[in-house]
């Protein structure tokens, strides 16, 4: 699905409220080996690793993935399992790290994971993919790097479940475009990630008419952006595109008010979190977000193909729903959605986990979840279009729908 034209992907009258449902506790025990199961295979749940960062700079998003992954997995196994089992997690903890990710890979591998959920950030994700294709067990990374699954036959075993992060950008340069902006800052995390992103956006802001005045990348344990605020205020851009997470992105939104950066601050899918708004205050009052629809889901039409898959998202997650929960509940949807068309044999975890993998590239075409329509395929381990993300304004200290994206990324304004 495209938003070809402002109309689309707006309010119709009916609504849903959240359900104010009580997580319980989910199994966390191992089961089996590397190659042969233990236990009897006929009654063995379907057993899927949860490696996401629950201490250290990504927490916000680690936190929010494994309670969407944990509430999935409690519906379902309400209405039976899959394919007749149920559902277990074992939840690691990456520490936001790139090592304690691989060693999470390794231990979910050694435990029986059939499948791995997550890492949360992009540089943890790259790093375990050499590590999932000598495994061979298969993995979807949440972040949004396009490292994360290029080169295609480096990433047979990884995947990811966003949008690449190279669409937001073109979100935020058109914006800033129509906005009259003529020039433009960024400001990044120094990791793999960030660095990525301030190379990018010269070439990217040329096809817009833009100008880059200052580039400027932090610490991502960062809470005091002062000095590069205070360098970037110095080159007087027209916009700031910042690239980040919460709770740091909205810091950044602080820390330009009290210096009095007035440029037009336009935010990447990091801060699409309530606890952006939370945190800011004041500071991120009026300013855009590139994010889920999930976060304006009374603003999606009842004709929309993910209509039905953020309505069940937003009723199961019993709490606001963040970008990083829509991200967690879509890697567990594929997975399942992978399982039931495999049908896998565990007693035997190799084939069991090759079979999901195949599946997952090859037969699940067109599928509806909250970030958008997958269509994961042998050449392109993304699968995602720009259908799932809008951009976003907060306005009286809530986010409100402001705009679609174009196949490509451009921003279509609401009209109303």
């Amino acid at each position: 699905m495209k938003f070809d034209s402002a109309s689309e992907g707006r309010p119709r009258p009916r609504r849903w409220r959240l359900a104010a449902a009580a997580l319980v506790p989910l199994l966390l025990a191992a089961c089996g080996g590397n190659g042969q199961s233990s236990g009897d295979a006929a009654s063995e749940p379907y057993h899927l690793g949860v490696l996401v960062d629950l201490t250290g700079s990504y927490a916000a998003l680690g936190e929010a993935e494994k309670t969407a992954t944990e509430a999935f997995a409690k519906k379902v196994n309400a209405e039976g399992g899959i394919n007749g089992r149920q559902l277990k997690l074992t939840v690691v903890d990456g520490r936001s790290s790139e090592s304690d990710a691989v060693s999470g890979v390794r231990k979910l591998h050694s435990e029986g994971a059939l499948a791995v959920i997550g890492p949360s950030g992009t540089s943890a994700s790259i790093a375990i993919k050499p590590i999932t294709a000598s495994l061979k067990i298969p993995a979807i990374g949440m972040a949004s790097g396009t490292a994360i699954v290029e080169p295609i036959e480096e990433a047979k075993w990884m995947f990811k479940n966003f949008p690449d992060i190279t669409r937001s950008t073109r979100a935020m340069l058109s914006f800033a475009k129509g906005l009259g902006a003529k020039s433009v800052s960024v400001l990044a995390p120094n990791n793999a990630y960030g660095q990525q992103q301030s190379k990018a956006v010269p070439e990217l802001a040329k096809e817009y008419g833009l100008t880059v005045a200052g580039s400027e990348l932090h610490d991502p344990d960062a809470t005091d952006f002062v000095p590069q605020l205070t360098r970037l205020k110095g080159a007087a851009p027209d916009s700031v595109i910042v690239y980040g997470v919460v709770p740091g992105s909205a810091v950044i939104g602080q820390n330009a008010k009290q210096i009095g950066f007035d440029a037009e601050f336009i935010y990447e899918p990091g801060s699409a979190s309530p606890d952006f708004i939370k945190v800011g205050q004041d500071a991120v009052e009026g300013r855009y977000v590139v994010g889920t629809k999930a976060l304006v889901a009374d603003s999606i039409a009842e004709d929309d193909p993910q209509y039905q898959a953020v309505k069940d998202f937003v009723a199961a997650y019993g709490a606001e729903p963040t970008q990083f929960a829509g991200n967690g509940w879509d890697a567990i949807t594929m997975f399942t959605e992978a399982i039931k068309k495999a049908d896998p044999d565990l007693s035997d975890l190799d084939a069991a986990r090759t079979a999901i993998r195949d599946a997952l590239e090859n037969q699940l075409g067109g599928t509806a979840a909250v970030n958008g329509i997958y269509r994961y395929s042998p050449t392109d381990h993304s699968g995602l279009g720009s259908e799932g993300l809008a951009l976003l304004q907060v306005k009286d200290g809530a986010f409100r729908y402001a705009g679609g994206l174009t196949e490509t990324g451009e921003v279509v304004l609401d009209q109303e």
